[in-house]
C-alpha cells in the first residue's frame, strides 16, 4: 500500500482506538484530537487549549514539562510520563507517551498517548519499574519499548491484544479480591500458552498483550490457543461467570508507528467484541469505517445516558373484559438529537458490546420505579404495575436484584408492582445465572413475563423452568386471530394453558375491536396495543388512564334469562357485531341479570360460555 493510500486508513485507526490521543504543535497546543479525547475534552467544540499542561495536575506539570525537555534530546525515541490529568476539579491518574514525530509531514508534531493508570495503585509519580505489581508480568511501557526494539530491527512479528469479556460481572457480583484472583490466573494461563521469546504483559484493568514472532503458523495458531487455555473447563470460572477473552490482531510489520499497531490491535479486539466476543479479528482496511463508527456512536451513547438523555415511553396494559389499567410496559428510547427517537433495539447491542449495559439499568430501574411511584399515587386503588424489559446481560449481573431493592426503596413502592419482561432468546447466553437472578427476583415479588410466547423453540420447556407468572401471546398471532383460523387455534390454546397453570395471560399488539372482542370470548385477560395507546411519556399514561377508568361490570358473565340468550345467539348466528347485540338488547329494554345495560364485553361473555365452555369455565 503506497504512503498515500495509507494515510487514511491510519487516521482511522488513531480516531477508533479507545485510548486519549492527541497531536501537540510546538508550542504544546493540540492540533489533532481522536475520538476519545474529544469525548473527554473538556470543551468540545470551543477554542483549543492554549497550553495542554493546563489540563495536567499543578503538582505534576514540572514532572510532564521535564519530560517534554527530554523528548527532545531523546534522538527520536519515545518518553514516557506518570501525571495526573483533569478537569473541572476531578483529575485521574494517567500514563502518557510523547513520541516526536515533528520530521514526519503527515504528523508535524508530538503524538501524545495516553492512558489509565493501571488500576490507579501508583501514588508516587516516579518511572515506571517495568512489571505489573499485582501480575508480575511485564507492564505497558515495558511493551512498548519492546514493541519498538522489534520495529527498528525490522524482525516480523504480531501484537496481540487479550481483552477478557464481561470481566465486570466479576468485580460488581464477587468483589475486587475475586476480580484481583481472576486475573492474576489470567496472566498465569497466558505465560504458559506463550512461547520461549514471546513477551507477555498486562496493560492495565482486564487487557493484556502478547508480542510474538512469526513462526511457521503460529501467528495463526496462538490466538485459539490463548483463547483455548481461558475457556472451560479447562480455564477458569469464577463464581460461576466463566472467563474468556476477545484478541485483536496487529502485525509489527505494518506502516506506521508502535502507536498505531498498538490502535490496530485494540481497534481488533473492539471488532472481536462486536461480532459476539471469544474469537479473534484482524483488522482489515474495509472495517475501518465500521470501528470508527461505532466508537463514535458508544461515546454519544454514554453521554446521552449522563445528560439524561435516555427516557421511558409506557403502553399501557388493559383488563380486556373491563378496560381498566392494570399496567403499563416500560420502553427504552434515545432522544438523539440528530436522529430523533431511536428504540432500545437501535442501542442496546452496542451497549452490552461496550461495557454500558450497567449505566442503562440504573437509568431503567430509577425511572420506572418512579413510574410505579406516580402510577400508585394518583392511579386506581390497585396499583399498576410497570413492566421492563431486561437484556441477557442485565439479567446475568449478580448485582441486579441489590439494584432492584435499592430503587424500590428509594421510590417507595412495593416490588410487586414491577414486572420483569424476558424473551426465550435471553437464556441462550447464561441461563443458570438468569434463572437464579429470576428466582431472587420473584422471591422480592417482582412479577416475571415471557414475552413473545409461542415464537420460540422451546417455550413450554422454559414454563418448567422459570418462575414465570405471566404469558404474552406474540403480536404477529393476534393480528390475524380474527381472519387466520391456525391463528386462532394458537391463541385459544396458549390461553387455555396460561389459565391452566395459573398464569395471567396478556394479548400483544391488539389494534382492533374485533380482535379485542374474539379475545374477551377467548378469556384473555389483558390486552395491550395500539387499540388503547402507543407507548407515550408517564404524564400522557396519567392523562389516559383517568379517561379510561373501565366499567363496572363484574367479572363473570352476567346471568341472562332465556330470552336474552336464545337472542343474543341468534344475532350472533347472523353475523351482527357484539355491539350491534348490545344495541339491539338496550333498544329492547332488555338488562342483564344485574340491572345494567349490556355492554359489548358482557355479550362476548355469554357467547364465550356457550362456545368455549371448558375455557370460560376457568378462573
Amino acid at each position: 500500500m503506497s504512503d498515500h493510500a495509507r494515510e487514511p486508513l491510519l487516521a482511522s485507526l488513531i480516531r477508533a482506538t479507545p485510548e486519549l490521543a492527541a497531536v501537540l504543535d510546538a508550542d504544546r497546543r493540540p492540533t489533532f484530537v481522536n475520538d476519545g479525547f474529544a469525548a473527554a475534552w473538556p470543551r468540545p467544540g470551543a477554542a483549543p487549549v492554549d497550553d495542554a499542561l493546563d489540563v495536567v495536575h499543578p503538582e505534576d506539570r514540572s514532572r510532564v514539562s521535564a519530560a517534554f525537555a527530554r523528548l527532545a534530546e531523546s534522538g527520536g525515541r519515545p518518553v514516557s510520563v506518570d501525571a495526573r490529568i483533569g478537569w473541572g476539579g476531578t483529575w485521574r491518574p494517567v500514563h502518557a507517551r510523547l513520541t516526536d514525530l515533528r520530521a514526519d509531514p503527515q504528523v508535524a508534531g508530538t503524538v501524545v498517548h495516553v492512558w489509565e493508570a493501571p488500576d490507579g495503585r501508583r501514588t508516587g509519580w516516579a518511572e515506571t519499574s517495568g512489571e505489573d505489581p499485582l501480575t508480575g508480568l511485564a507492564d505497558q511501557v515495558r511493551l512498548l519499548e519492546h514493541l519498538d526494539g522489534y520495529r527498528s530491527r525490522l524482525q516480523p512479528g504480531v501484537l496481540l491484544i487479550c481483552n477478557l469479556d464481561r470481566f465486570r460481572l466479576v468485580n460488581e457480583s464477587l468483589g475486587t479480591a475475586a476480580g484481583d484472583e481472576t486475573l492474576v490466573a489470567v496472566a498465569a494461563l497466558l505465560s504458559q500458552a506463550a512461547h520461549e521469546g514471546d513477551l507477555v504483559a498486562r496493560l492495565g484493568g482486564d487487557e493484556f498483550g502478547v508480542v510474538c514472532p512469526h513462526v511457521g503458523r503460529r501467528a495463526d495458531e496462538l490466538p485459539e490457543a490463548l483463547q483455548a487455555a481461558l475457556r472451560p473447563p479447562a480455564g477458569l470460572g469464577h463464581g460461576g461467570h466463566p472467563v474468556t477473552a476477545s484478541i485483536g490482531i496487529s502485525s509489527l510489520s505494518r506502516g506506521g508507528s508502535t502507536i498505531e499497531v498498538l490502535a490496530a490491535a485494540k481497534a481488533a479486539v473492539y471488532l472481536a467484541k462486536r461480532q459476539g466476543r471469544d474469537r479473534s479479528e484482524v483488522l482489515d482496511p474495509a472495517a475501518q469505517d465500521t470501528v470508527r463508527t461505532t466508537r463514535k456512536r458508544s461515546s454519544e451513547l454514554r453521554q446521552a445516558a449522563a445528560e439524561g438523555r435516555l427516557s421511558l415511553r409506557y403502553q399501557p396494559i388493559v383488563d380486556l373484559p373491563t378496560g381498566a389499567l392494570v399496567g403499563c410496559e416500560a420502553l427504552l428510547r434515545w432522544d438523539h438529537p440528530q436522529e430523533g427517537t431511536l428504540p432500545a433495539s437501535a442501542f442496546i447491542g452496542l451497549a452490552e458490546s461496550d461495557g454500558l449495559v450497567a449505566e442503562l439499568t440504573d437509568v431503567l430501574l430509577e425511572q420506572v420505579c418512579q413510574a410505579a411511584r406516580t402510577l400508585k399515587d394518583g392511579g386506581p386503588t390497585t396499583a399498576p404495575y410497570v413492566a421492563m424489559n431486561l437484556s441477557p446481560q442485565q439479567l446475568a449481573d449478580g448485582t441486579l436484584v441489590r439494584r432492584v431493592e435499592a430503587a424500590v426503596e428509594r421510590a417507595g413502592i412495593e416490588p410487586c408492582q414491577l414486572m420483569v419482561e424476558l424473551t426465550e432468546t435471553t437464556l441462550l447466553s447464561d441461563e443458570d445465572a438468569v434463572t437464579e437472578t429470576l428466582e431472587a427476583l420473584r422471591a422480592l415479588g417482582a412479577g416475571v413475563a415471557l414475552d413473545d410466547f409461542g415464537t420460540g423453540y422451546s417455550s413450554l420447556l422454559l414454563l418448567r423452568r422459570l418462575p414465570v407468572t405471566q404469558l404474552k401471546v406474540d403480536r404477529s398471532f393476534v393480528s390475524e386471530i380474527t381472519r387466520n383460523g391456525d391463528d386462532l387455534a394458537i391463541v385459544a390454546s396458549t390461553i387455555h394453558l396460561a389459565t391452566t397453570l395459573g398464569l395471567t395471560c396478556v394479548a400483544e399488539g391488539v389494534e382492533t375491536e374485533e380482535q379485542a372482542e374474539r379475545l374477551v370470548a377467548l378469556g384473555c385477560h389483558r390486552g395491550q396495543g395500539y387499540l388503547w395507546s402507543p407507548a407515550v411519556p408517564l404524564a400522557e399514561l396519567r392523562a389516559w388512564a383517568a379517561e379510561h377508568t373501565g366499567t363496572a361490570e363484574p367479572a363473570e358473565a352476567p346471568r341472562v334469562d332465556p330470552v336474552s340468550h336464545a337472542r343474543i345467539m341468534q344475532l350472533h348466528r347472523s353475523g351482527a357485531s357484539l355491539n350491534t347485540i348490545a344495541a339491539a338488547l338496550n333498544h329492547s329494554g332488555e338488562r342483564t341479570a344485574q340491572g345494567t345495560r349490556w355492554h359489548s364485553r358482557s355479550v362476548a361473555r355469554v357467547i364465550a360460555r356457550a362456545a368455549y365452555p371448558e375455557l370460560h369455565s376457568r378462573t
